[in-house]
């Protein structure tokens, strides 16, 4: 149902809108794999896959976050679903192993490095919803998916519809912004000045925000430019973690300690134990507004990710709630009850980090393929920084606390101006006040250590191994004078014959050629498919060494525009070889249209892969009846053909005479 999945899926386009047995097709199970690990539902197509699969899952792992990725349309990637999805109306589900995809398109891409529990996992889920689905009236197959959903570690399934969401998402932003307000009417400064405050602690938290993520993204491009560490974290994601994380942190905690500095200069206070402690609870109720923020932002977008941020909110509302109750009816201080919001908030915590762990062992090993030109370093510092950045959102109110208790600080005991501030706190440590000095270095020097020990092992680590190997393309090449075709002049039809066995310009076998033999360069193209250099890979530095460009590997259209590497000059043994025939049956220039229509026949042997790229106006072409945009003057015609056909022509009509037509194949 799917040959030829990785020649742009043409099995399954030529299944589903040419075969006798598509109209019979209900649905589709889409079976894919870069690696192994647990098989992830990241694609479905209605409500009722997705409770079927809720119910018979013994292992459940998913997740709306993959789908939101996947309809960007920007995931380097692609599966056979969506061809059945798209040329079909055909509904049903995607599924593929992510994890350690270093193997994936690799010589170690073999069964031996495959796990049992990765079949079973694949093999078991899919049975047991194939079994559940016959029981279903396929009629409800084809409602659209609409729900969200995620599993938790495993464990089960979390899913609700849309309607739901919305109603949910709406009713927490109502009650966050309720809590605020409580909080601002209850506070011993003025309730303006008090919301004020609540909305100067949001903006620093979202300017820490954006500028921890520049910081690591500053940091990538020192690190693998000037420095010259490229991608060591490439098979070790904890090293990236170790890079980037440090610099995100760092600058959190920098626009928070200015923030405070600001803060006391703003209130002109002396700063107390209670200015602590306002300070902590104003970032506190900023840290829920940047979570409202993100969860109404989600909403609007339609996105189903939203559900991350929702359980953010609810568990900070749940935590904080429960503080205010603790504080009102028991004796418990301050100090401790601070620490309360803290444990609701285990949950999106755990969620998160499992997100993370899931979406580092998938990003990185795409690195790895993501071609010369990706600025992969940079990603991953993003990447990693975005996600530690949210996780230390609810963290950062304990920066400050962390600061009153530090040993650095010289305690000044004086006896509280306002012993009935807080009847609950019975130890009477109010009246408490600190030195003046904003001083968070001893947290900067955690993070620099943990930043150079980074710096350190990314110096000592080389980034491929068995384990993770660098991808090379190879290609030997014989390289013959090109020759260009130009049509006659008269108007009339003429029939022309090029061999191309002797007046080719780019092949991937061996070569033999009677005629012209000292025209052809014989040549080795070596390709990478990352951002770091082949040259430095292979410690090249001999000037006869030239680059190669994107013609060297013509025949691997279009992923040829995402590798490069060097040409090594080398001649291997020559031997038969069978190189495809481009005859012009007809050419006709046509004075009422000013148009000129060529009829061209292509005869190859055996299985074949072939690239015909040419320059010029087209006004129409028989691979198909889309409308062809005049500005565009290079054309690329992709031909895979197996034992069963051996001949194919196309049809080309362009603007004017077009005189000097290139044509180039490569085969």
């Amino acid at each position: 149902f799917n040959g030829a999945e990785e020649s742009l899926m043409q099995g399954s386009h030529a299944f589903i809108t040419q075969h006798e047995w598509a109209p019979s097709v209900e649905a589709v199970i889409n079976l894919d794999s870069t690696g192994v690990g647990p098989a992830i539902l990241f694609q479905v197509g209605s409500d009722a896959f997705l409770e079927a699969y809720a119910r018979t899952s013994l292992f459940p792992h998913t997740s709306a976050i993959a789908q939101d990725i996947f309809a960007t349309g920007k995931f380097p990637g692609d599966t056979d679903y969506r061809i059945f999805r798209d040329f079909g109306n055909v509904t049903g589900c995607d599924f593929a192993h992510y994890r350690n995809g270093y193997y994936y398109h690799t010589t170690y891409d073999d069964m031996k490095n495959v796990l049992e529990g990765s079949l079973q996992h694949y093999g078991g889920n899919a049975f047991l919803l194939v079994k559940y689905l016959q029981q279903i009236e396929s009629d409800d197959w084809k409602r659209p998916a609409t729900g969200i959903y995620f599993d938790v570690l495993g464990l089960g399934i979390v899913r609700y519809s849309r309607e739901f969401s919305w109603n949910l998402h709406v009713s927490l932003v109502v009650v966050a912004s309720l809590f605020v307000i409580y909080k601002a009417s209850s506070s011993s400064s003025s309730f303006q000045k008090t919301l004020l405050t609540y909305l100067f602690s949001y903006v620093s938290i979202i300017v820490g925000f954006v500028f921890g993520v520049i910081l690591s993204c500053v940091a990538s491009v020192v690190i693998s430019s000037a420095l010259g560490l490229r991608m060591r974290w490439f098979g070790q994601p904890l090293l990236a973690i170790l890079l980037y994380a440090p610099p995100s942190l760092f600058g959190q905690s920098f626009i928070q300690t200015f923030y405070a500095r600001w803060r006391k200069k703003w209130t002109g206070s002396i700063i107390s134990l209670r200015d602590y402690y306002e300070l902590q609870e104003e970032v506190t109720q900023g840290g829920l507004l940047f979570f409202v923020v993100l969860l109404v932002l989600f909403n609007f977008l339609d996105l189903a990710s939203a559900y991350i941020f929702m359980t953010w909110v609810t568990s900070l509302l749940v935590g904080l709630i429960i503080k205010e109750i603790l504080l009102k009816f028991t004796f418990i201080s301050k100090s401790l009850a601070s620490f309360v919001p803290l444990v609701p908030c285990l949950f999106p915590v755990m969620l998160c980090l499992d997100q993370l762990h899931n979406l580092l062992v998938m990003i990185i090993p795409i690195m790895g393929r993501a071609g010369i030109h990706a600025h992969t370093d940079t990603v991953i510092g993003a990447f990693t920084a975005l996600c530690i950045a949210m996780l230390a959102v609810t963290a950062l109110p304990f920066l400050h606390r962390a600061h009153y208790f530090s040993s650095a600080h010289q305690l000044i005991e004086a006896k509280s101006d306002d012993d009935d501030e807080d009847n609950h706190n019975k130890k009477g440590d109010e009246g408490k006040v600190i030195e003046s000095k904003f001083d968070y270095s001893f947290f900067f020097k955690v993070l620099n250590v943990i930043f150079v020990f980074g710096l350190i092992w990314a110096s000592v680590r080389f980034p491929y191994g068995v384990l993770h190997p660098k991808r090379l393309f190879l290609q030997y090449t014989a390289q013959a004078p090109t020759i260009q075709y130009s049509p006659p002049t008269d108007g009339n039809t003429h029939q022309q014959q090029y061999n191309s066995t002797n007046n080719y310009l780019d092949h991937t076998a061996t070569a033999t050629n009677n005629n012209n033999n000292h025209d052809i360069h014989h040549f080795l193209v070596v390709a990478g498919t990352d951002s770091i250099p082949i040259t430095k890979i292979l410690n090249i530095t001999d000037k006869a060494y030239v680059p190669s460009s994107p013609y060297d590997l013509q025949s691997m259209e279009p992923i040829n525009k995402f590798i490069g590497g060097v040409r090594v000059m080398a001649r291997l043994p020559t031997g038969p070889a069978h190189f495809p025939t481009l005859e012009v049956l007809h050419d006709i220039y046509k004075q009422d249209t000013n148009s000129r229509y060529l009829k061209l026949k292509i005869h190859h042997k055996g299985c074949h892969a072939s690239t015909l790229v040419f320059n010029g106006t087209l006004l129409s072409w028989s691979v198909d009846d889309q409308p062809i945009d005049e500005a565009r003057q290079r054309h690329v015609i992709r031909h895979w053909s197996g034992h069963s056909y051996d001949t194919y022509e196309i049809e080309l009509t362009f603007k004017d005479k077009s005189p000097n037509i290139l044509f180039e194949m490569t085969s």
